[in-house]
């Protein structure tokens, strides 16, 4: 079975091409799933990556996110069954390293976590594209010299088992010598956008896309479904289910419309989830509170199935006054991180969801 799967995993691109030359060309059906940590989890790479195959006229796959801010390799290899598989991806982009590298993860240690995650992929015929771990900021240049024996494996193991490699830190080390200091922010850890730029670069590469441009300024396209109009209000207390029937809607609650138009100056990572529709200022709209609570109605014709799709800080959903959704344990920061099926009644139908600041809600058949 000839299937084709990108995995993006944490700090890093991998490519596995299942012992083939060469990857075939890149379809509107292929479906890319990025893994990784908070490097991934941003899923500012694969964005440009859309961006360059959109602009350039080439077909856009579906790309998916896996990234879980935190994450070693090991604790990738432990999700691979729930978070990547059940995406039915045809390529994987890995990208692993920095986080073992700052926890002081042995060689030996990182390197039975790779072979984990790629014995599980090649056991489902998944091809797998693997990111060289990205360099570090200045005050972490003893955590550097890990991350370069890092690299050393992913290169040799690459070779060997006949998977691609994004080399990421090749292109990053190049750009350092040459005097380049703007690619790693002042956490001296997470990457810039000018960062991100040379991971893209590295991705298309690893795709024989040398061709294409990397855009030098990202327009991140609208999340698809999002519910846009809520009454929200702050919160001391979370609900439960003798609260939520209490839950009414009056002159004491502001309206909140997504995307939200006034632009935010302080990052560019959190403007561009503004640009798509995450809630990012709920705490300067509403004030500082422990919790907030926002309310919407589902205006329907018949009866359907939906699934509701969550990220950021959204902690549950409630719809007709029964819970749908509790965040269970850590699973990133990302849109899709999980989800909830639900059914909708024709007629009038409220949402009600709670959080602790910045979320992102969008809703689909399901299919």
């Amino acid at each position: 079975m000839n299937v084709r799967m990108i995995i993006f995993l944490g700090l890093g691109w991998i490519t596995m091409t299942m012992h083939v030359s060469a990857l075939e060309t890149i379809t509107a059906t292929d479906r890319i799933v990025f893994v990784g940590d908070s490097i991934t989890d941003g899923f500012t790479c694969p964005l440009l990556v859309q961006q360059a195959l959109s602009e350039a006229g080439k077909p856009v796959p579906k790309l998916i996110n896996a990234g879980v801010g935190s994450d070693t390799a090991e604790m990738m290899a432990k999700r691979i069954e729930r978070d990547v598989l059940p995406q039915r991806p045809t390529l994987v982009f890995l990208s692993a390293g920095v986080n073992d590298a700052i926890r002081n993860v042995s060689v030996e240690a990182y390197q039975k976590s790779i072979k984990s995650i790629t014995a599980q992929l090649q056991k489902e015929n998944i091809p797998i594209v693997i990111f060289t771990a990205t360099i570090l900021g200045e005050p972490n240049a003893d955590k550097e010299k890990r991350i370069d024996e890092f690299n050393v494996f992913l290169r040799a193991f690459a070779a060997e088992s006949g998977y691609r490699v994004a080399d990421v830190n090749a292109l990053m080390q190049a750009a350092r010598k040459s005097g380049d200091q703007g690619m790693i922010m002042t956490d001296h850890v997470h990457l810039t956008f000018h960062g991100y730029e040379f991971m893209a670069r590295a991705a298309l590469n690893s795709l024989g896309l040398g061709d294409l441009s990397v855009p030098t300024e990202l327009k991140p396209p609208p999340y698809s479904g999002l519910i846009k109009s809520w009454k929200f209000r702050t919160a001391k207390d979370a609900l439960t289910d003798q609260t939520i029937r209490d839950v009414t809607v009056d002159g004491t609650w502001k309206s909140y419309e997504l995307p939200e138009k006034q632009p935010v100056t302080e990052s560019w990572w959190t403007e561009h989830e503004r640009q798509r529709g995450t809630a990012v200022s709920v705490e300067r709209e509403f004030g500082k509170s422990p919790r907030y609570i926002g309310v919407t109605e589902l205006e329907e014709k018949a009866p359907r199935s939906v699934t509701f799709h969550v990220g950021a800080a959204l902690d549950a959903i409630w719809l007709n006054g029964q819970r749908i959704y509790k965040a269970s344990d850590w699973r990133g920061w990302h849109l899709d991180r999980e989800r909830a099926s639900a059914e909708l009644k024709a007629g009038r139908n409220q949402l009600v969801i709670e959080t602790c600041g910045q979320f992102i809600l969008t809703m689909d058949d399901g299919k």
